[in-house]
């Protein structure tokens, strides 16, 4: 016959409710849209200027597909096509947000940088909870 040792019960509520408590704020945190650092280029391009739509497909591409990306780590280069010169782009969120929640950073982080580095050929922003950056040549982070 087995005995079976003495549990204290305040131990397995305390324990439980640690482990409840620490998964609840993985599941419901919210993002931290505070602006830490940006950089823009010095170079800028015109409205007229082909380089603007791969711009364009680029910040689109990272604030539409990201959230949706496991890890929320999403790497893009814009389409070749009728001579237009390539961008490229990188986003990433924090791991421990919800997709909705690096959706949120997301949108923050593409409308800082339309607003701080408009019409810029290289920009990046870095909120404490995502960070944006696109160029006009390839680059790993």
């Amino acid at each position: 016959m087995a005995f079976l040792p003495k549990i204290n019960a305040s131990a397995v509520v305390i324990t439980t409710l640690l482990v409840v408590g620490l998964c609840g704020r993985v599941v419901t945190s919210t993002s931290n849209t505070t602006l830490g650092l940006y950089l823009c280029n010095t170079l800028t391009y015109q409205n007229s200027d082909p380089y603007r739509l791969s711009v364009d497909y680029i910040l689109n591409d990272l604030l539409t597909v990201t959230a949706n990306t496991q890890g929320y780590n999403h790497y893009v280069a814009s389409p070749c096509a009728n001579n237009i010169p390539k961008a490229y782009g990188h986003e990433t969120c924090n791991v421990l947000l919800s997709a909705t929640d690096c959706a949120t950073c997301i949108l923050a982080a593409y409308n800082n940088i339309r607003n701080l580095c408009p019409d810029r050929i290289g920009a990046q922003v870095h909120l404490q909870d995502c960070s944006m950056r696109y160029e006009n040549y390839p680059f790993a982070e």
